[in-house]
């Protein structure tokens, strides 16, 4: 019965989910569906935590989005991402509180690798692609596939969430997890480095197709990370990513539709793939954030606020293009510091936990680790010039690879206190 109540609050969460990336304008439902979903997990295992991870900063980010709202000059805009912030917080919680066993963690492990695939499955239906810009692949290649939806998702946001998410199977391609209770139809699948493999292969494919030279390169330096990471008496395979690495760098400049020497500075600004754009955003955002520094701007209203105060206009290319700019436009200086300490502190947390795991050679868990680890370092990184997956449909996905990874530092927080216990 309790086991019971605790999968069905994991699906329910699963499924609200979903429903908030399908229909974030409506997202109170799937909020509310998201904390019942908590509250069953709760109730299946008969107690309230004692400890939630980064509580405070999570307290912070929902009372700023409070702000934003009252302060917002798009309210429809900023009501959909406000609760998409808040079905992403419910979600980190929800993956820490139901993934509190070793053969969770797997499962949770295996629910990020298929979340991952299925992206890159949907997206050639469902992405905007960007066809002006050189690449390896012919133009043709993007009109094969029909859109099947009228509100496309941004190149720059798949690769974002790709990237997020292809670390956990290619950790399992190299150390595929050797025990694992599960119904017998799904044993031979964690074993088979395989399934792991092609699934990174499918979700690094994909990433590349679109176009995204700041995905290019988090992805690039995450990998040599990883390659440390991962590569405990596997020298190969760390000069193999290294190698990797220098290819990704060189074709992340080789494809860039560069503007030619005759172009002058002002036609570079104006073409929104150029550094240049990115610079004349972040001037405004700064000039934004020196004048609402407590408050913000509310979220999603960058591109308004900037026409409105600066005569910035730019209502194609929404947002910042830079995820430190956005959280600190959306939810001002305490909700940017707030979101901040939280992924910090996680990620703190789980590389001690990564390196008690490695020397006491849990083969199941420290590749786990190592993947979602690289998979937040890659947010991170590709935030510098992109705002990712903040205030997208997607938003969720780096909050449930937070939430493994304060799932992963607890259980073996909880093992070492029963040791000493003991």
């Amino acid at each position: 019965m309790r086991k019971g109540l605790e999968t069905a609050g994991i699906l329910l969460g699963a499924a609200m989910l979903v429903l908030l990336s399908l229909f974030p304008a409506r997202g109170w439902i799937a909020v509310a569906g998201i904390l019942a979903a908590v509250a069953l997990v709760c109730v299946g295992q008969r107690a309230l935590p004692r400890h939630l991870p980064v509580i405070g900063a999570s307290v912070i980010l929902l009372l700023m989005s409070l702000v934003s709202l009252g302060i917002t000059p798009v309210p429809s805009v900023t009501r959909a991402e406000t609760w998409l912030l808040w079905g992403s917080i419910g979600a980190f919680y929800l993956v820490f509180l139901w993934a509190r066993t070793r053969d969770r963690l797997i499962w949770a492990g295996a629910g990020l690798a298929a979340m991952g695939a299925g992206y890159a499955l949907i997206a050639p239906f469902a992405v905007d692609w960007i066809t002006e810009r050189k690449t390896f692949f012919p133009t043709a290649l993007y009109t094969v596939f029909p859109r099947l939806t009228a509100d496309a998702v941004h190149p720059n946001v798949m690769a974002s969430v790709l990237a997020t998410l292809m670390f956990v199977p290619l950790a399992w391609a190299v150390w595929p997890p050797r025990e694992w209770a599960a119904p017998r139809w799904a044993l031979r699948i964690p074993r088979t480095r395989w399934i792991w493999l092609l699934a990174a292969l499918l979700m690094a494919g994909v990433l590349f197709l679109t176009k995204s030279r700041g995905a290019y390169l988090a992805v690039g330096i995450s990998a040599a990370a990883f390659a440390l990471l991962i590569a405990r008496r596997r020298h190969w395979l760390l000069w193999a990513l290294l190698a990797g690495v220098l290819v990704l760098a060189v074709a992340a400049f080789w494809v860039q539709d560069a503007v030619p020497l005759g172009d002058t500075l002002a036609e570079e600004v104006l073409k929104t793939d150029t550094l240049a754009f990115r610079q004349r955003l972040w001037h405004f955002g700064a000039f934004l954030v020196g004048d609402f520094p407590f408050t913000g701007i509310g979220m999603g209203a960058f591109n308004n606020a900037a026409l409105a105060l600066y005569g910035h206009d730019e209502l194609k290319q929404l947002g910042a293009h830079s995820l430190y700019f956005q959280a600190a436009l959306d939810l001002g200086i305490p909700g940017f510091l707030a979101f901040l300490a939280a992924v910090v502190v996680v990620l703190a947390r789980a590389l001690r936990t990564y390196h008690v795991l490695q020397r006491r050679r849990d083969d199941m868990l420290w590749p786990l680790a190592a993947g979602c680890i690289t998979g937040a370092l890659t947010v991170l990184l590709h935030g510098v010039v992109d705002i990712g997956t903040w205030g997208t449909r997607g938003s969720f996905v780096p909050w449930c690879v937070l939430g493994l990874l304060a799932a992963t530092s607890a259980l073996d927080a909880k093992r070492q206190e029963e040791g000493r216990g003991g």
